[in-house]
């Protein structure tokens, strides 16, 4: 349990999974998502279908932006999204926070990562039922910002 800002908390996850999955050994990684995987149980943010999708969908969402995306930061995004979103859905967030966290996304819902993310989402929703929230979009919309070339 972190005590702190909510965005502080996705930051401390997202760094905590750079150092897992771009400096961890192989061996480490793999028996690691063995280990979440069997705790949480079959859930579709962990799903090979899932991962599957988002690697073919992937050149969709560079058309949509008109910007390449390093091929190493793809796979690494692609390995960590769903554990952010996962830690995301995990945060037990009061109004007061999740309007903060709002408040703090509101810059990136200008761009156009914010509707690639939106149009990602929409297919995510499409063939799986999948709904990622306001939050969960603009979280994706920062990914994708920060990984494109």
């Amino acid at each position: 349990f972190l005590k702190c800002h909510p965005l502080n908390k996705i930051q401390y996850v997202h760094s905590l999974l750079y150092h897992i999955f771009v400096e961890g050994n192989h061996s480490f990684v793999m028996i690691l998502t063995e280990k979440i995987k069997a705790f949480i149980g079959e859930d579709l943010l962990l799903s090979d279908d899932l991962q599957d999708f988002l690697n073919q969908i992937v050149q969709d969402v560079e058309q949509n932006l008109g910007k390449k995306i390093n091929r190493h930061e793809i796979k690494f995004m692609l390995q960590v999204l769903p554990y952010l979103l996962l830690s995301c859905r995990n945060m037990a967030l009061n109004e007061e926070e999740q309007e903060d966290l709002k408040c703090e996304f509101t810059l990136i819902r200008k761009r156009i990562e914010y509707q690639a993310a939106k149009n990602l989402n929409s297919n995510l929703q499409a063939t799986f039922g999948l709904q990622l929230n306001d939050i969960e979009i603009s979280l994706l919309a920062v990914l994708l910002l920060s990984y494109r070339k």
